[in-house]
């Protein structure tokens, strides 16, 4: 499907292209440079959402409640599954001896400590391991949103400070090189 969208010239708008476009590039460097980049909407996010204030963010999860006003993200299923399996970040045994139905009471039940921080979360690097069914759609979702983030909210933004567009264009050069570099490595001069 990417090839295609190479070979027709369509823009291309990712959210957290620095992520994404690693693959992309691992994968088959041509068609990374063959893809037409188009926009970063974590970094569009970013340039428009600049006040500093402590703890600001700006991921897709945040934009989704936030911005576009999901009551709730698209992570309480895939989450489920997760937890359920056994992919999570804890040390706490019982959670480990635990069957799937136990697992899952722990996590909703006892899973707040008392400074409000959680004992453990799912493992977002395991979501490989879920059925299609279930990453399918929180994929789907995730792209969705990145969708309705650019056109509901960040084109109209950059629409109206005309500034951002030029900026936001150097960015995406500046991050297609960085994902190049990053996969490269440093070159060595060995015989220096």
């Amino acid at each position: 499907p990417l090839r295609v969208l190479a070979d027709i010239g369509c823009r291309i708008i990712a959210h957290n292209l620095f992520f994404d476009g690693q693959w992309i590039h691992w994968l088959d460097r041509e068609l990374f440079y063959s893809l037409n980049w188009y926009r970063c909407t974590y970094l569009s996010y970013k340039l428009l959402a600049t006040e500093g204030w402590g703890g600001q963010k700006w991921g897709l999860k945040d934009a989704q409640k936030e911005l576009l006003g999901w009551e709730d993200t698209n992570e309480a299923e895939l989450d489920e599954w997760l937890i359920r399996n056994g992919y999570s970040k804890t040390n706490l045994k019982k959670y480990h001896e635990a069957d799937e139905d136990e697992r899952w009471r722990l996590y909703n039940e006892e899973n707040t400590k008392k400074d409000g921080t959680q004992k453990f979360k799912p493992s977002k690097g395991e979501m490989f391991r879920a059925p299609a069914s279930i990453l399918g759609k929180y994929c789907c979702l995730d792209s969705h949103s990145t969708w309705l983030l650019w056109t509901e909210v960040l084109a109209p933004a950059e629409q109206r400070f005309k500034v951002l567009e030029d900026y936001t264009d150097k960015f995406m050069y500046l991050l297609t090189k960085l994902i190049e570099q990053k996969n490269r490595g440093i070159s060595m001069n060995s015989e220096k």
